[in-house]
């Protein structure tokens, strides 16, 4: 009876005491994991809802982004710097945005036009065919179709793989920077209104009551740019399809996923005939 009464007292101080792997998940849980590093981040032009990984440098995507405060060259679209695909957009570093503030929203007593909150570039593809060269288009992918330029509105069709459409409508939404004259020349006078549409190489155009001023490279006092979120900036296009249905999509998506119908024709480069191009010369 004693032998048992020591067996069973021996086994209840083993379970009382914890072995010691026990403590190694709680360590582990206590020690915050390391933070991943942002990169860029592209919306997807065939689905809006995903987000495609670049290895691009911060400046490059905040030069092309056109949707979180960024530039919106060189085509446009949706660009993020951010820890993941899932993950919200950071803040631009001031090494890219040259540390200004947010710029507030524009107002709408002072005549600027806006569309979707943004100043609009519009062309008709039908009246200005030097504008639009080429209107005929072969997808090569499902391409999605929106009722308005913004990628979260209705969808109302999507083109099929070898499709062929019709581009009837090419479109530009910037957002507006307001600024105010402080030297008066080139039809502006000192103390105007004006809000810069339009950047080429060093030059702003400009709207100031109605007329595009372009050209312009020094006196205005420009206010912060804006750094709101919208999804309609940059470059749009809308076709029509065969059966009569017309939507918009991502400009980007010509040359990926729309090619000339018929192929253009390539004449051969002869020798002698390269030459460089530079349209800020």
């Amino acid at each position: 009876m004693r032998h048992r009464l020591a067996a069973i007292l021996v086994s209840c101080v083993v379970l009382l005491i914890p072995p010691a792997a026990a403590d190694t998940p709680v360590l582990e849980a206590e020690t915050s994991p390391p933070q991943a590093e942002a990169t860029c981040y592209m919306r997807s032009l065939l689905n809006h809802r995903r987000w495609e990984r670049l290895d691009w440098e911060e400046l490059s995507c905040y030069a092309q982004d056109s949707c979180h405060g960024g530039l919106g060259r060189f085509g446009g679209g949706c660009y993020k710097w951010a820890r993941g695909p899932e993950d919200p957009p950071l803040p631009w570093s001031a090494e890219v945005t040259g540390d200004e503030p947010p710029g507030r929203p524009l107002p709408t007593d002072e005549g600027l036009p806006l569309e979707y909150g943004l100043f609009a570039f519009r062309t008709n593809c039908a009246e200005d065919r030097g504008a639009c060269p080429v209107l005929r288009w072969r997808a090569n992918a499902r391409v999605p179709l929106y009722a308005e330029p913004n990628p979260t509105s209705r969808r109302v069709g999507r083109l099929n793989n070898n499709e062929v459409v019709v581009m009837l409508e090419e479109a530009r939404f910037v957002a507006a920077q307001r600024g105010t004259v402080i030297d008066g020349y080139n039809g502006m006078n000192a103390g105007d209104v004006v809000y810069a549409v339009e950047e080429v190489c060093k030059w702003q155009t400009v709207w100031r009551r109605g007329d595009l001023i372009r050209g312009v490279d020094g006196g205005v006092e420009w206010e912060p740019q804006q750094r709101l979120y919208n999804p309609s900036a940059g470059p749009w296009v809308r076709f029509e399809r065969a059966n009569g249905q017309r939507g918009w999509a991502r400009a980007s998506v010509v040359g990926h996923y729309l090619t000339q119908d018929p192929p253009p024709v390539i004449e051969p480069v002869q020798e002698g005939d390269e030459y460089e191009f530079d349209e800020c010369e």
